[in-house]
C-alpha cells in the first residue's frame, strides 16, 4: 500500500489523532496549575496556625524584609517581616494566574509573583508597581485581589496567622 492508498483509507481522522498527540507533549510543566478565570477563583482560604519564632526553621523572620513559605494542611502560604518589623501574611497563590510564586519585596513593600510580576499591595490590592495584569485575563478575577491574613504576635516567640 501506497502513502496516497493509507491516507486514503485512513481518513482525516488518524491525522487529527496523530496531530492532537504530538502538540499535547509540547505543553509546559513547571507548574501544573492552569491559568484561572473569574469562575473557579477559590474560597477565601481559613486560616489559623502558629509558627515559632525561635524554631530554625522560621528565622529568617527575625529579620526585617525577610519571608519563609509556611506549608499548612496542603496549603501555601507566605510569611515575612516588613522593612518596618511588621508581620504579614498571605497566600502563595497568585489570584492572577494561579501559580504558587507569591513573594515578599522589602523594596517595593510589596507582594509580587515572580512567575509573571502582578503586584499587590500588603492588603492583597492589585498595583501597578511591575507588569501589572496581562489584558487578556478576565479584569473582574483580578479584582479579587490576593488573600491576605492577619497575623498577631504571642509573647516574644509565636507568630499567629489566622483568617
Amino acid at each position: 500500500m501506497d502513502r496516497k492508498e493509507f491516507l486514503e483509507k485512513a481518513g482525516v481522522g488518524a491525522f487529527v489523532a496523530l496531530f492532537i498527540g504530538a502538540c499535547g507533549s509540547c505543553t509546559r510543566m513547571d507548574n501544573p496549575l492552569p491559568p484561572v478565570s473569574s469562575i473557579d477563583k477559590p474560597e477565601p482560604l481559613e486560616v489559623d496556625f502558629t509558627l515559632d519564632l525561635i524554631d530554625p526553621t522560621n528565622a529568617a523572620l527575625q529579620n526585617n524584609g525577610e519571608w519563609i513559605e509556611v506549608e499548612n494542611d496542603d496549603k501555601r502560604y507566605v510569611v515575612a517581616r516588613t522593612v518596618n518589623g511588621d508581620y504579614i501574611a498571605a497566600t502563595r497563590l497568585c489570584s492572577h494566574e494561579a501559580y504558587f510564586d507569591i513573594e515578599y519585596f522589602p523594596t517595593q513593600n510589596e507582594w509580587v509573583c515572580v512567575e509573571h510580576g502582578a503586584g499587590f499591595d500588603l492588603n492583597g490590592n492589585g498595583t501597578t508597581t511591575f507588569e501589572g495584569p496581562p489584558a487578556n485575563v478576565d479584569p473582574s478575577f483580578n479584582d479579587n485581589g490576593l488573600d491576605v491574613f492577619n497575623t498577631e504576635l504571642i509573647g516574644t516567640s509565636t507568630l499567629r496567622v489566622y483568617s
